[in-house]
C-alpha cells in the first residue's frame, strides 16, 4: 500500500467584493493569502484486491508470471476517513466530506486518510477546501490525473480550491487576486514595500 502525506495551509481573505451573481454563485474579487495554520493529511491508497494478487504471485517467483483476473466493477471508490486533532471531532468522516467526494469521483480505488484537523471548522479558513486541495494532489501523486486536469478540478469543484491547490504548490508565502467565483487566480507579491 502506497502512502503520501501532505500539510494543508489555511487562507484568509485579505479583501472581499461581491460584484453580482452568476448561476446561483457569486461573482467577486478577492485577495487571498495562505498561512501558516495546517491540517495535515495521510492518503493511503490500496489496490484493487486482483492487483493485491498479483503482485504476491510475482514476489514468489523469480519467473514472470501471468495472471488473467478480472478488475472490480466499482461505480466508485471507498473512501476511509479518520481523523484527530483539535477539530476532528466536527469534521464529517462520511462520503459528505469533501476528500471523499474528489477521491471517489476522480479514481476508482479505495483509500484511507487520515486528517489531523489543526485549521478550525466552518471559520471562513477554507479547512475542508484546503482538504480538498490535498486530496487532488494526492490523485496527481498517484498519476489518476496529469498537472493540467489537476488544476481543471482545483477550478471547477469549488470557489477557493484553485487558491488552496496553488498554495499546496507553490508553498509560503503565497497569495494571489481571485476574481470571477475565486478559480481566476493571479500571483501577487507578499513582499511588503
Amino acid at each position: 500500500m502506497a502512502t503520501f502525506s501532505v500539510r494543508t495551509p489555511a487562507k484568509i481573505n485579505l479583501g472581499l467584493r461581491i460584484l453580482g451573481h452568476e448561476s446561483k454563485r457569486h461573482l467577486l474579487d478577492t485577495v487571498l493569502y495562505a498561512i501558516p495554520l495546517y491540517d495535515h493529511l495521510t492518503f493511503t491508497l490500496i489496490p484493487p484486491s486482483n492487483a493485491l494478487v498479483s503482485m504476491a504471485l510475482t514476489a514468489l517467483t523469480s519467473e514472470t508470471v501471468s495472471v488473467s483476473a478480472e478488475r472490480p466493477s466499482l461505480t466508485r471508490s471507498a473512501v476511509e476517513i479518520s481523523t484527530t486533532g483539535p477539530f476532528g471531532y466536527l469534521t464529517p468522516t462520511d462520503d459528505t466530506n469533501v476528500v471523499s467526494k474528489i477521491l471517489a469521483k476522480y479514481s476508482d480505488c479505495n483509500w484511507q486518510v487520515q486528517i489531523d484537523k489543526q485549521i478550525p471548522v466552518a471559520a471562513g479558513l477554507a479547512g475542508g477546501t484546503a482538504d480538498a486541495a490535498a486530496a487532488i494532489l494526492a490523485l496527481l501523486e498517484y498519476e489518476f490525473v496529469n498537472e493540467r486536469e489537476a488544476i481543471e478540478i482545483a477550478e471547477t469543484e469549488g470557489s477557493d480550491l484553485a487558491f488552496c491547490y496553488q498554495a499546496l504548490r507553490h508553498g509560503l508565502p503565497y497569495a494571489a487576486l481571485g476574481t470571477h467565483f475565486g478559480e481566476v487566480l493571479q500571483q501577487i507579491s507578499t513582499e511588503l514595500q
